[in-house]
């Protein structure tokens, strides 16, 4: 598989507010950066023991939305997951935090985390939130140009035989 475009920077969604599959539920507001902007490791499947996949370029909020731009490392897996992700094999991430502040939802629903510390973000197959998934098509602005992305999944499309 390759990328006509030999990508390795991709805009991720990180979190947002929804209901995760834990029943946890994080404010965007609440999250404090500080300590992961200055070390913003990137991991494949939150595995801390094992080196970084990549990097955070760029975090900020968007619409009540945590978002990231990630570089992928230039090692074997590093590039795996670049491939992947531009072919639309992985989508997601997933976030490691302290939550700081946090009430229990009723019924023991999980948790409703005010304030967190972010550790780590990692790429996975399946996130817990799922709504943290790569900006895509469907993120375009109604002025945004389709066209590179279009011909970029036809030029993929092509190369797979398609």
């Amino acid at each position: 598989m390759q990328d006509p475009e030999n990508r390795t920077t991709f805009d991720f969604v990180a979190s947002t507010g929804a209901e995760d599959r834990t029943g946890d539920i994080i404010d965007q507001a609440g999250w404090q950066l500080d300590h992961y902007k200055a070390n913003p490791v990137v991991l494949f499947a939150h595995r801390w023991q094992e080196p970084p996949v990549g990097k955070t370029e760029k975090l900020w909020l968007d619409q009540g939305r945590l978002m990231a731009k990630v570089q992928f490392a230039p090692t074997d897996l590093g590039t795996q997951l670049a491939l992947l992700t531009a072919g639309g094999y992985i989508k997601a991430l997933s976030v490691g935090l302290i939550p700081l502040r946090w009430d229990r939802r009723p019924n023991n629903a999980g948790l409703h985390i005010h304030q967190a510390e972010l550790l780590e973000i990692s790429v996975c197959p399946v996130p817990q939130n799922p709504d943290a998934v790569r900006k895509a098509l469907y993120n375009l602005a109604p002025d945004d140009n389709p066209e590179p992305l279009i011909a970029a999944i036809n030029a993929l499309r092509h190369s797979l035989g398609g």
